[in-house]
């Protein structure tokens, strides 16, 4: 045994020696790069493309992974790499570069400007043909949307001769394809005009001169049919089908939609049940059974249960069950009923390690965290998740706001959220000019949603006329020092003088000082305190009533608002309302 085991030790001290000799063989470090054959990229560009520094340790899967790096950047033709003696040779022939774009054909600004946003993407950068080729398609298919079914696009590329092209978009858009009638056929149940009423799409009406609507689009088609199904679901034909939607063209550019429905059976709720372990207690989630109650024996509503999912979700939230979520079964029995069986399924545990904001050139960085429910160091939920961003947009200072969520790197279980905002002009500069029989009037203002890019609302303006000056100063700062309370003031003056006009001169200035803040869950108030100063000054010209109002007055109020905000999210809600 003593022989057998000092047999192994030599062999693995063998195969280590072996080892190292194979990686010092083919692996060294490098002492030099060079590169060859650029043009417009600088070299130390192209190095760091490479991820390889002077100094590094490099083998043969290194140079591969280099090699493949390079021509993922898109910027190349041809890479050629060696390595001998310690120099890193780098010979690169570069792809050309798009110089410009050009659309030809297209009168309406509107489509152009939404074209352009699109040819923006590739322009300045290297001319690849399959990206070109998707772009045109990508181009078409804006052009379909807007009716022109039959529309063509011929590219021409033009050889500037010092490795870059110009590319035009040559459009023919023909007649545009204009919806002339929609039919419904099969098994449809309610009226044409009712279903008329549901979807996107249009006739095309002598009147309807403004819609884009009544112009053919597959894209819309679509989504009239799922509005079609959806409906017939919530309305409980639960087995609904739109066999098919098609487009007849009956002349030149003039179509007949028909969609053939058919709706199946109506069904009812029968049993709907809330499945809870004694993790999370039946107690917490009491009062869905009272709706759960009352649901039996109505025609089954897909929206109907999406909501009691939602709310359940959110009930589960605010007991902190953070990690689980609701869903359903459904299961037809006698026919025409379906039982409701709702369960929790245990999401995995995942943390929130890091929140990347990108992109906020003038906005603080606080400004957008401030309305982040999930922050780092908290559970991820994918709910509370897509309300943080939805937060986001309501602010409505930003253009877009995108976002994903990756894998940690560096924490197992972990989450790493990235927000990708797109800032917008938020701020406006006003003036005017008027004249009439009450004299002549100037005024000018500034209004700014996102003041020196900490999201407070700026609002000034002033009016000059013959008799009067009128100035006003309101600041909104919805974060006040980060205690989740608004803090308003608005400083205003006033003077009206008709002196010769009427004997008499008012003035009034004041100042409102005001805050808003979330008293329970979505019951929100807001207090304003005012105090203002009034002065009257008359002549004997003045009438009786003016002479005894002559004097000075203060005047202090105290207002309130209040506001219930039951919407499922403050930008572009889907459901629910808002009372003040």
């Amino acid at each position: 045994m003593k022989i057998n085991n000092i047999v192994i030790i030599k062999i693995f001290f063998l195969l280590l020696f072996t080892v190292n000799t194979y990686k010092s063989a083919f692996s060294d470090v490098i002492k030099k790069i060079e590169v060859k054959g650029n043009d417009r990229l600088a070299e130390q560009t192209i190095i760091l493309f490479t991820e390889l520094n002077v100094d590094d340790n490099i083998n043969t899967e290194d140079l591969n992974q280099s090699f493949k790096k390079l021509f993922e950047t898109d910027y190349f033709n041809d890479v050629k790499i060696s390595f001998k003696d310690g120099v890193l040779k780098i010979n690169v022939i570069e792809n050309p570069l798009i110089q410009s774009i050009k659309i030809e054909g297209i009168k309406n600004k509107s489509i152009e400007d939404d074209l352009s946003k699109i040819t923006k993407k590739i322009e300045k950068y290297p001319y690849l043909e399959n990206k070109v080729k998707d772009q045109k398609n990508t181009l078409l298919n804006i052009i379909r949307s807007n009716g022109f079914y039959f529309a063509e696009i011929q590219t021409i590329i033009i050889d500037n001769n010092n490795n870059s092209v110009n590319i035009i978009y040559k459009f023919n858009l023909g007649e545009r394809a204009k919806i002339s009638e929609i039919k419904f056929i099969g098994n449809k149940i309610f009226k044409n005009n009712k279903l008329r009423n549901i979807i996107v799409s249009e006739e095309s009406k002598p009147w309807k001169f403004l819609t884009t609507n009544k112009y053919l689009n597959e894209g819309r088609i679509d989504l009239d049919v799922n509005l079609l199904e959806n409906y017939f679901r919530n309305k409980g034909y639960y087995n609904v089908v739109v066999k098919s939607s098609s487009a007849k063209i009956i002349d030149k550019n003039n179509f007949v939609l028909t969609f053939n429905i058919d709706s199946g059976k109506k069904y009812y709720f029968n049993n709907v049940d809330l499945k809870v372990t004694d993790s999370y207690s039946k107690e917490n989630f009491s009062n869905f059974f009272k709706i759960f109650e009352s649901l039996k024996g109505k025609p089954y509503s897909l929206n109907s249960i999406k909501k009691i999912i939602n709310e359940i979700d959110n009930t589960a939230l605010q007991k902190e069950f953070v990690f689980i979520n609701a869903d359903y079964e459904e299961k037809i029995i006698d026919e025409d009923k379906i039982n409701i069986n709702i369960f929790f399924e245990e999401s995995e545990k995942f943390f929130v390690d890091r929140v990347n904001i990108f992109g906020n050139f003038i906005t603080e960085e606080k400004v957008i965290r401030n309305v982040l429910i999930v922050d780092e160091g908290d559970p991820f939920n994918e709910i509370l998740y897509n309300k943080s961003i939805n937060e986001i947009r309501s602010k409505q200072i930003f253009r877009s706001v995108k976002s994903e969520v990756i894998d940690s790197k560096t924490k197992s279980n972990s989450k790493i959220i990235n927000i990708i905002i797109e800032e917008k002009a938020t701020g406006e500069i006003f003036a005017g000019a008027g004249t009439g029989t009450s004299g002549s009037t100037i005024s000018a203002g500034i209004k700014e949603k996102n003041y020196l890019g900490k999201g407070i609302t700026l609002d000034t303006a002033i009016t000059l006329s013959d008799d009067e000056i009128k100035g006003k100063f309101s600041v909104l700062n919805p974060n006040f020092r980060n205690t989740d309370r608004s803090v308003n003031t608005t400083i205003e003056s006033t003077t009206s003088d008709f002196m010769t006009s009427s004997g008499y001169k008012t003035s009034r200035t004041g100042l409102k000082l005001g805050t808003g803040f979330e008293q329970y869950d979505d019951f929100y108030l807001n207090i304003d305190i005012s105090n203002y100063y009034e002065k009257l000054e008359t002549s004997d010209a003045a009438s009786s009533i003016k002479k005894k109002q002559e004097g000075d007055y203060f005047e202090n109020l105290i207002t309130y608002a209040i506001t219930l905000n039951k919407l499922d999210q403050n930008f572009q809600p889907t459901d629910g309302y808002l009372t003040k």
